[in-house]
C-alpha cells in the first residue's frame, strides 16, 4: 500500500524563561507555602469532582425584564436538553418534563431547534415554546404565562407535526408574526433512502391563534400547515433570514464534497402570499457559488432591511453589508474570524444593538475576543475591543425588554469560572446607545455578577462548586487552586506559527522545591477546532498537583 511521507518535524518546544518566572511567581498568597516536587502536590480537585454531572448552559434569552429562557444539557437526566424559565423572582420552571429532549437531527449534527413566541399579541403575557423532540423529531408546543415576572401555568407538550411524517427534521427555525409562517431548515428522509434538504415556509397562524385562547396541553392543537419549498435544489440548506418588511428571504446552501467552511452560496428568494399560499418568484445566488472557494454564512437583516453576512473572502471570516449594485461594505476589520465553523445549524456570532451597532464574537490566534462595531450603516464603521475576563463567550444577545429598556445577555466561561449566564439591563431614552457606552466602559465582567458590579446580574450558573470552601483547606475556596492559561506562540511545521494555551501549576498551599513541572500536552480534536479557555476540571486536576498543561 502507498504511504504518504511524514510531514516535516516541528522544532522542539521549550517553556521560555519568562514563562518559568511566571510559574515561579504564580498564585502566591499570604502565608508560608510548603515546598514540594511539582507533580506530587496534594489537591482537593479529585476524581470525584471530575465525574460529577454538571448541567451545561448553552443559551439564555431575555423574555422580559428579569425573565429569561435558559437552555441546558442535563447529564443526570439521560443527557436530555431542557428549556426552563427563570422568573424575576428567581424561581425556575421547566417547560417540559422527561423524557422530552429539545434536539434536532437535521444535518445529523443538529443545532438550534427552539423558538419562543409571544402569543398574546406582543403583550408579553402568554408565550409558546416550539421545540424539536429528539426521539421522534416532531415539533411540539408548550404554553406558559408570565404574571408579575413569574412563570406560571406551564402546559404539557402538544405535537404540532404529524406522526406520519416522523422522517422529517427541522432546525434553525423561527416564526414571523408579519406573515404568520414558520421558516425552517428542513430535511426529509424517504423510504428509498433518499434525503432532501431545503428551506421551507409553513403556515402557523392557526396554531398561534389556537394557543392564544387555549393551553397547548388541553388537546385540539392543530398541526403545522402545508410546507412550501423556498430553496433551490442543493445537498444542504440552512440559516433562513427574512426581510423585516418585504417577502424576501435569504439562506445559505452548499453541495458535496464541500463542507460549509470550504464553499457555500447565499441565495435570495422573493415570494408572494396568495390566499394563504406561498408562491415563489425570483431565486438568485447573490454571493459565492462560483467555484472560487468563498464560504458565506450567517445572513442577518438589519432593522432597516440592509443585509449583513459573513464571508471568508479576505482569508478571515469578516462581516459585510450588502450594497445593491455597489461593492459590499466590509463592517469588521482585522486578522480575526468573526464567525466559527458551521458544524451545527443556527450558529450566531454577532448581534445587532439597535440601529447603529453590532456586537461580534471574534477568534484571534485561538482566543475569544469581543468586538463592538458602531456606525454599521456607514461606509466607515468603527470598532472597539471590549474588556472581557471570560476565556470563552458561547452566546451574546441584545434584546428589548420594555419601553426604553434593553437587556445585554451573555453565556460565557473561563478556566476559573463555571459557565455563567448573566445580563445587564440598560434603561434610558437611547437605551441601545447607552448599552454601547456601558460595554466600552465596563466590558463583560461576569465573575462579579450579583456582587455589586454595577448592572451585571447572574441569571444561571453551571455549578457553584468552584466558589465553595474546601474541606481540609481552611480559608480556601476551590477556585484558589485554579490557574488561568497564558497564550503562547511557537514554530510549527512548514515555517508556520501555531498557538497554544499554557496552564502553569497553581496551589495556595504548595510551591516548587526548585524543580521544573512535568508537562502534559493535550491536542484538540477536529481540523476546524481550537482549544477553548473555559471551565475544565480535567485540566485543573493536573495543574493543582504541580503539572503544567
Amino acid at each position: 500500500p502507498h504511504h504518504s511521507p511524514p510531514p516535516p518535524r516541528a522544532p522542539p518546544f521549550h517553556i521560555s524563561s519568562g514563562s518559568i518566572h511566571q510559574y515561579q511567581q504564580c498564585g502566591r498568597m499570604a502565608g508560608a507555602k510548603a515546598k514540594a516536587v511539582p507533580g506530587a502536590w496534594k489537591s482537593p480537585v479529585g476524581a470525584d469532582l471530575l465525574t460529577k454531572k454538571f448541567n451545561v448552559i448553552s443559551s439564555c434569552k431575555a423574555l422580559a425584564e428579569g425573565v429569561h429562557a435558559i437552555t441546558e444539557l442535563r447529564p443526570a437526566e439521560a443527557g436530555r436538553v431542557c428549556v426552563y424559565v427563570r422568573g424575576a423572582d428567581g424561581v425556575c420552571s421547566d417547560l417540559f418534563p422527561p423524557p422530552f429532549n429539545a434536539r434536532t437531527r437535521v444535518h445529523e449534527y443538529g443545532g438550534a431547534c427552539t423558538e419562543i413566541i409571544d402569543v398574546s399579541k406582543e403583550k408579553k403575557e402568554k408565550f409558546a415554546l416550539i421545540f424539536s423532540n429528539f426521539s421522534d423529531q416532531r415539533l411540539y408546543a408548550v404554553t406558559f404565562h408570565l404574571r408579575d415576572g413569574r412563570c406560571e401555568d406551564v402546559s404539557q407538550p402538544a405535537a404540532i407535526t404529524s406522526a406520519d411524517n416522523s422522517s422529517d427534521r427541522y432546525g434553525s427555525f423561527f416564526f414571523d408574526t408579519r406573515t404568520g409562517f414558520l421558516f425552517s431548515a428542513f430535511e426529509r428522509h424517504s423510504q428509498d433512502g433518499k434525503v432532501e434538504n431545503s428551506i421551507i415556509a409553513a403556515d402557523m397562524k392557526h396554531i398561534v391563534a389556537h394557543l392564544d385562547v387555549n393551553e397547548a396541553g388541553g388537546g385540539g392543537v392543530p398541526t403545522l400547515g402545508e410546507h412550501y419549498t423556498l430553496s433551490l435544489p442543493s445537498d444542504f440548506a440552512t440559516s433562513p433570514a427574512l426581510h423585516p418588511t418585504s417577502n424576501t428571504l435569504v439562506y445559505i446552501s452548499w453541495d458535496h464534497p464541500n463542507m460549509p467552511w470550504d464553499e457555500t452560496r447565499m441565495v435570495e428568494v422573493e415570494f408572494e402570499l396568495k390566499e394563504g399560499r406561498v408562491v415563489v418568484g425570483r431565486q438568485e445566488v447573490i454571493r459565492g457559488g462560483d467555484g472560487k472557494g468563498e464560504a458565506v454564512k450567517q445572513p442577518r437583516f438589519h432593522p432597516s432591511g440592509a443585509l449583513f453576512f459573513v464571508t471568508d473572502k479576505s482569508s478571515f471570516w469578516q462581516i459585510y453589508r450588502r450594497e445593491e449594485g455597489k461593492e459590499d461594505v466590509r463592517v469588521t476589520q482585522g486578522d480575526f474570524d468573526a464567525a466559527s465553523p458551521s458544524w451545527t445549524v443556527g450558529t450566531s456570532n454577532y448581534s445587532f444593538i439597535g440601529d447603529d451597532a453590532l456586537l461580534c464574537r471574534a477568534t484571534m490566534q485561538a482566543r475569544t475576543h469581543l468586538i463592538l462595531v458602531e456606525g454599521v450603516m456607514s461606509d466607515a464603521p468603527t470598532q472597539t475591543e471590549l474588556a472581557c475576563e471570560m476565556g470563552d463567550v458561547m452566546e451574546m444577545e441584545c434584546a428589548r425588554v420594555g419601553e426604553g429598556k434593553v437587556a445585554l445577555t451573555f453565556v460565557a466561561s473561563s478556566p476559573a469560572i463555571a459557565i455563567t449566564a448573566a445580563t445587564a439591563v440598560i434603561e434610558g431614552e437611547e437605551a441601545e446607545s447607552q448599552a454601547c457606552a456601558y460595554l466600552k466602559e465596563v466590558g463583560v465582567q461576569l465573575s462579579q455578577a450579583g456582587e455589586g458590579a454595577g448592572k451585571w446580574e447572574e441569571v444561571a450558573r453551571q455549578t457553584d462548586l468552584d466558589r465553595q470552601e474546601v474541606e481540609g483547606y481552611e480559608g480556601y475556596r476551590l477556585n484558589d487552586f485554579f490557574t488561568s492559561p497564558t497564550h503562547i506562540t511557537y514554530p510549527s511545521a512548514g515555517g508556520r506559527q501555531s498557538h497554544a494555551l499554557l496552564y502553569l501549576p497553581q496551589s495556595p498551599v504548595y510551591e516548587s522545591d526548585g524543580s521544573l513541572p512535568p508537562l502534559l500536552v493535550k491536542s484538540h480534536g477536529g481540523p476546524t477546532s481550537n482549544a477553548a479557555s473555559r471551565f475544565n476540571l480535567s485540566i485543573q486536576f493536573w495543574t493543582s498537583r504541580g503539572f503544567a498543561v
